[in-house]
């Protein structure tokens, strides 16, 4: 197996420019996380609450750095290089490559978190309501709330303090469904008041509605994570958010929309996110598949790259003859 510095990683990813890579024990290995630590800086104790808020029940795991050995299209195998790391460590972890491992070490495992779905960004979800004839209706603060909202922040951006902002919902009630402990008093057909407070809605500022809607920055225990590039926006977000206790919007909703971040902003990792595995065997692969022609765009793609390469090694081996001297040491063992 060949050793890489990484797995090949999905376009997003790579404009992302994601540095730090966490992978799953399982054979062949899954990355679960990948970070740009110039965006975003972690430690162990950033993976052990992202892992528990993501998954509650998740079992105990340390982390460990490992060495990524490739075998094949797309699968990966990983090898300890380093002693566990401590749970509790806020120490930042160097760019590079982790293996998630249970408590017991050796054994090959799924971590809970993946079992988790990767919802869509708030803002896709929105624009697939093409069957609803005024989405806006779904999205707008009901008149009670806003009245509330506006005596409590006078129109003040919550983030920024300005006044050039819009009045929106932390958690738009129309996704209660999403949250993980909704105190839902009966289904999920009817939006359910507990998400209709002023404790949910807040002014933010208009540059940054399209980015907060689209799930690109959120709130980790009011540090503000920013998971891509959103231009000139940027410059608005302070390192951190400061928030009266007693005013403003209520931390359950806060944390709610991080979640639901956080999965969506750690997703799209391998290159099969966004490029598909379905073309991989239509390309061809082996000798029993013929080859798409090589002025088909998709050899210029990263994948199409790795299964060429994956065919020449192919072929060299099986092509490749043994020499006298080769056969006679073969023999003699």
């Amino acid at each position: 197996m060949t050793a890489v510095p990484h797995p090949l990683l999905s376009t997003k990813s790579k404009l992302y420019q994601r540095d730090t890579f966490i992978f799953s024990t399982s054979l062949p290995a899954r990355l679960l996380f990948g970070v740009n630590q110039r965006r975003i800086p972690i430690s162990s104790a950033t993976i052990q609450r992202w892992a528990y808020l993501l998954a509650p029940h998740s079992e105990p795991f340390h982390l460990r750095s490992v060495t990524v050995h490739q075998f094949g299209i797309m699968a990966y195998a990983i090898t300890p290089n380093g002693p566990p790391i401590p749970e509790d460590s806020s120490e930042p972890l160097p760019p590079g490559n982790y293996g998630w491992y249970g408590a017991g070490s050796t054994t090959r495992f799924l971590p809970q978190i993946t079992t988790m779905p990767n919802p869509p960004s708030f803002a896709a979800m929105q624009n697939s309501w093409t069957w609803f004839p005024n989405q806006q209706i779904m999205l707008d603060v009901i008149p009670s709330v806003t009245q509330a909202v506006r005596q409590r922040d006078q129109h003040r951006c919550f983030i920024t303090g300005t006044n050039d902002t819009d009045l929106e919902w932390m958690f738009l009630p129309c996704f209660a469904h999403l949250c993980r402990f909704p105190p839902l008093k009966d289904s999920y057909d009817d939006i359910p008041e507990f998400f209709e407070k002023p404790s949910n809605a807040v002014f933010l500022h208009k540059d940054l509605v399209p980015f907060f809607h689209d799930n690109a920055f959120n709130f980790d225990d009011h540090r503000i994570l920013i998971f891509r590039d959103i231009g000139p926006a940027q410059k608005l977000l302070p390192s951190h958010l400061r928030v009266d206790p007693d005013e403003g919007p209520d931390d359950w909703y806060l944390r709610e929309h991080f979640r639901i971040s956080l999965k969506r902003g750690l997703s799209f990792l391998f290159c099969s996110s966004d490029d598909g595995r379905a073309w991989v065997n239509s390309v061809g692969s082996d000798d029993t598949v013929e080859l798409a022609p090589m002025t088909d765009p998709r050899w210029q793609t990263v994948v199409g790259q790795s299964i060429w390469e994956n065919v020449l090694e192919t072929r060299m081996a099986a092509s490749y003859v043994p020499s006298d001297e080769e056969e006679a040491d073969q023999a003699d063992r």
